[in-house]
């Protein structure tokens, strides 16, 4: 499978004007990246799959290169429905990484015909169980999991925590600090995606870190109980960044699936709506 090295396009939606990594070529892929992140993380993603689909990794507003508009939070779902249509996209897989899987479920739920495939990496979205209400940790594991903004528990092997990639955490999270900040005052709640799910029946693919410390992987099956027809793999030994630390292996799931399941879009149209 050929690579392409991702180009940062700039893209107005609504009163946002987002920074987009685009590669390749074929049937379209909307990656959508996680809290405190940006789309520089999903490059092994984005120079994966570029060799059979035309990639589209956005900045979200408030992370990476794409600032927010004013101080009122955007309607993330809406922000990508948006892309979609200023892409002249009729239909487009959808993957959403982490809390990125938020607006990922709703846009599936939401807007059906826009979203031929949907791929769930660790995705959030789901209330906290009885079990994890329960979990109370122990003083170095809180610790640990204030180390270096996360770094140390995201990733299973203390070789891949680069500088490179500790400085590229640092940035991401310097870069959303705004976000986070209006997020805790007008969403002080974490989303519950619960009432979407029914609702999904494009095909649908669940895939998790067994070690993930942040989102537990119970959640992956509580996932799958409520997507009609989902399939679900667990990567063994592994936490919530198991798609950078296993780029490979997460990649050809991937390519697999939309393989076997992605329907072919055609061009023009796109979800209704505005941004903002």
């Amino acid at each position: 499978m050929s690579q392409a090295s991702p180009g940062l396009e700039r893209i107005r939606v609504g009163s946002y004007e987002l920074a987009v990594r685009v590669a390749g070529s074929g049937r379209p892929l909307l990656l959508v990246h996680g809290a405190r992140g940006s789309s520089e993380l999903l490059v092994p993603q984005i120079e994966g799959l570029a060799g059979s689909y035309t990639v589209y990794a956005p900045d979200l507003p408030g992370h990476g290169e794409s600032p927010l508009a004013g101080e009122r939070l955007p309607d993330m779902m809406l922000v990508l429905a948006g892309l979609v249509r200023q892409l002249g996209l009729r239909s487009v897989a959808v993957a959403g990484f982490s809390r990125g899987g938020v607006p990922a479920v709703r846009l599936a739920a939401r807007h059906p015909s826009t979203v031929t495939a949907l791929i769930l990496a660790c995705p959030a979205g789901l209330p906290r169980s009885e079990e994890e209400e329960d979990v109370v940790l122990p003083p170095a594991t809180a610790r640990t999991l204030l180390r270096d903004r996360l770094v140390g528990p995201l990733l299973a092997d203390p070789a891949c925590i680069t500088a490179e990639f500790s400085a590229l955490m640092r940035r991401n999270a310097q870069r959303a600090a705004r976000f986070e900040r209006l997020r805790a005052i007008q969403q002080p709640y974490e989303p519950d995606v619960s009432a979407e799910l029914p609702r999904i029946h494009m095909p649908c693919l669940i895939l998790w870190g067994r070690e993930d410390p942040l989102m537990p992987v119970s959640n992956a099956f509580r996932f799958q109980r409520a997507i009609t027809g989902a399939e679900l793999y667990i990567f063994p030994g592994l936490r919530h960044l198991f798609h950078y630390e296993a780029a490979a292996g997460f990649n050809d799931r991937v390519h697999s699936f939309l393989a076997a399941h992605d329907r072919q879009p055609t061009a023009g149209g796109g979800p209704g709506g505005a941004a903002d």
